[in-house]
C-alpha cells in the first residue's frame, strides 16, 4: 500500500543519523566503533525507534483498510461447518411413521477418524413402509477440518431405528475457514465493482455472498434468465434455495423472469498412465496420494467449469517430480452442459519407465529380457497357437493365478506379454463392480463385466492382432472402446 509521504526508517537509518548529529554538535565523543559505549546506547535507541516506525506502518495500514470496509459494513466470512446428506438403511420395513427428532447425530467408530460428529438440525417424518432414506446433517466443528471422504460415516446414535448402514456416499466439502484479508478484499472489490444492480455480474456476485454458495453460472435469454448455483457439495438445499430467492429478487432488474435451477453431477472418471523416472518409488501409498490429489481437484469444480486436458495434466505433474509424463487412456475432456457441474468418478492409475508417450521410445529389440528359464509367468492354457504369442487375459483377486474360466471373482487387470512369455504392461480392469451381484461372463477369448441385472459394465476381447476394451452405459450401450496392439499399446479410440 501506497503510504504516501510517510517514510519509515531502518535500523541502519536511525543509527546512522545519530551518530551524525554528535559528531557534528561535539568534538568530545570521537568512538563510534562496534562494542563502544555510545554505540551500544545508540543501537539500543535505534532499535525501539525502528520498531515504533514498524508499529506506526501497521497501524496505518489497517485503518486506511477498515476505514473503507467499516463504512460499507463489510466484514470477513465466519468459518463454515460442513454439512451433506447421509443415507439410511433399515433392516426392515417400518411398521408405523416415525419421527426422527432434530439433534439425531450420525459419526465414524473408525479409530483412525476424528472426534468429528454430525447432526440434523430438524425433525425429519419416516413414513411407514420406508426401508431407506436421506437425512441432511450438519458438523459440530466449523473449518475445513470437518470436511470428511466419502463413505467416513458408519454409525447413528438412536433407538428408534433398526439401523442396518449409515454411509454419506458423497465426500463433505462445505468446511470452510474464516475468510482471509486478501479473500475478503478481492471481495470487497469485487462489491465495489457491482453496485450497479440489473447486471448479471451483480446478480452472481450477491449469489456468491450466501455463506453456503461456492459458484453459479447465469444463462441468459430473452425476457428471462436461468441461474445455476451449488454448494460445495454440488448440491442446493431448500434452505440454501430460498436465500437464493431472496438475493435475486434484491439484485435482479425488475419484472425479469428467472428460473433457480439445481445442478446435475457428472461424474468424471480417469484412466491415468504415469510416465515415471523409477517405477519402485511408485508405491501403493504414492498412488493413494496421487488418487485423492485428483479426486480432490475434481470435486472443487464450479458451475461453468470445463475439464480440460491440458489443466490435468499440469496438476498431475506438479504433485510429483518422479512423474515425467501422463497418458489418459480414454480422454480427459469433458465441456458442461449449463445444467451440469463436473465431480469425481473412479481414478484408474498405471505407471511406465518411457521417458514420455509420444511414440518414440520403445524399448529396443536387445533390451528384452530373452532368458526365458527362469520366468514362471503362467501360461494361457489351450491357446491354439501353442503359445508362441500372448495377448493377455484377465487376473481375478481371489487366488495367485491367472484364470480364463472363473465366473464369480472381481477382475482386476489385464497382463500383456511378449512371445517369450515375458510381462510387456498391465493395464487396470473395471473395478466399479459387486463381487456379491455382478458376475464376468466368459465366451470364448472375450471376458464381459455383468451387473446385477446383466447388463453388460466393461468387456475385454482379444485375437492374434491385439485386444479390443468396451466400456458401456447403464443401459448396455458402448460409450467407448479403445483398442490396443500385442504390448497393450493404445492403437485406436472410438
Amino acid at each position: 500500500m501506497d503510504l504516501g509521504s510517510l517514510k519509515v526508517k531502518r535500523l541502519s537509518d536511525i543509527l546512522s543519523e545519530l551518530i551524525d548529529y554528535t559528531s557534528m554538535h561535539t568534538d568530545q565523543i570521537t568512538d563510534f566503533t562496534q562494542g563502544s559505549v555510545i554505540r551500544s546506547i545508540y543501537e539500543s535507541i535505534s532499535l525501539t525507534l525502528e520498531e515504533l516506525y514498524q508499529l506506526s506502518t501497521e497501524n496505518v495500514t489497517w485503518a486506511i483498510d477498515h476505514a473503507i470496509l467499516d463504512a460499507f459494513d463489510f466484514t470477513p466470512k465466519e468459518a463454515q461447518n460442513s454439512f451433506g446428506n447421509v443415507t439410511v438403511d433399515l433392516y426392515s420395513p417400518l411398521t408405523t411413521d416415525v419421527v426422527l427428532g432434530r439433534g439425531t447425530s450420525v459419526f465414524s467408530t473408525s479409530q483412525n477418524s476424528q472426534s468429528l460428529y454430525f447432526r440434523t438440525q430438524q425433525s425429519y417424518l419416516i413414513p411407514q413402509g420406508t426401508t431407506s432414506f436421506e437425512i441432511e446433517v450438519v458438523c459440530n466443528t466449523a473449518g475445513a477440518k470437518s470436511n470428511i471422504p466419502a463413505n467416513y460415516i458408519d454409525s447413528m446414535s438412536t433407538t428408534q431405528l433398526s439401523v442396518l448402514k449409515v454411509t454419506n456416499e458423497d465426500p463433505f466439502l462445505t468446511g470452510r475457514d474464516e475468510e482471509t484479508a486478501d479473500e475478503l478484499k478481492k471481495r470487497f472489490r469485487e462489491f465495489v465493482a457491482t453496485r450497479g444492480r440489473g447486471t448479471e455480474r451483480s446478480i452472481i456476485y450477491g449469489i456468491n455472498t450466501i455463506p453456503e454458495i461456492t459458484g453459479c453460472f447465469l444463462e441468459q435469454h430473452t425476457g428471462y434468465f436461468d441461474i445455476y448455483a451449488h454448494d460445495a457439495n454440488g448440491n442446493l438445499s431448500d434452505s440454501t434455495k430460498a436465500k437464493c430467492y431472496n438475493m435475486i429478487e434484491e439484485y435482479k432488474a425488475a419484472g425479469v423472469g428467472y428460473k433457480l435451477l439445481p445442478l446435475n453431477k457428472v461424474k468424471i472418471s480417469l484412466n491415468i498412465n504415469l510416465a515415471v523416472t523409477d517405477v519402485d518409488l511408485v508405491t501403493d501409498a504414492f498412488q493413494e496420494g496421487l488418487r485423492q490429489y485428483i479426486i480432490d481437484y475434481l470435486n472443487h469444480f464450479n458451475a461453468g467449469d470445463d475439464l480440460i486436458v491440458s489443466n490435468v495434466i499440469e496438476k498431475v505433474l506438479s504433485y510429483s517430480s518422479i512423474i515425467r509424463d501422463v497418458q489418459f487412456i480414454g480422454g480427459a475432456t469433458y465441456t458442461t452442459a449449463p445444467e451440469e457441474i463436473i465431480r469425481s468418478g473412479n481414478i484408474y492409475i498405471t505407471t511406465d519407465t518411457k521417458p514420455n508417450f509420444n511414440g518414440k521410445n520403445e524399448v529396443p529389440a536387445d533390451d528384452v529380457d530373452e532368458d526365458t528359464d527362469k520366468d514362471e509367468t503362467p501360461t494361457v492354457p489351450d491357446e491354439s497357437d501353442g503359445g508362441t504369442k500372448l495377448l493377455g487375459f484377465v487376473y481375478y483377486n481371489s487366488s495367485n493365478n491367472y484364470s480364463r474360466t472363473e465366473s464369480s471373482t472381481t477382475p482386476v487387470s489385464v497382463t500383456y506379454y511378449d512371445a517369450n512369455h515375458v510381462i510387456i504392461t498391465t493395464l487396470p480392469y473395471d473395478l466399479g463392480f459387486d463381487p456379491d451381484k455382478d458376475l464376468v461372463r466368459v465366451e470364448g477369448n472375450k471376458y464381459t463385466v455383468l451387473d446385477d441385472y446383466n447388463v453388460p459394465i466393461r468387456s475385454l476381447s482379444y485375437d492374434n492382432t491385439g485386444s479390443i476394451e468396451t466400456v458401456y452405459d447403464t443401459t448396455g450401450s458402448i460409450i467407448t472402446q479403445t483398442q490396443y496392439d500385442n504390448y497393450g499399446r493404445v492403437t485406436a479410440l472410438v
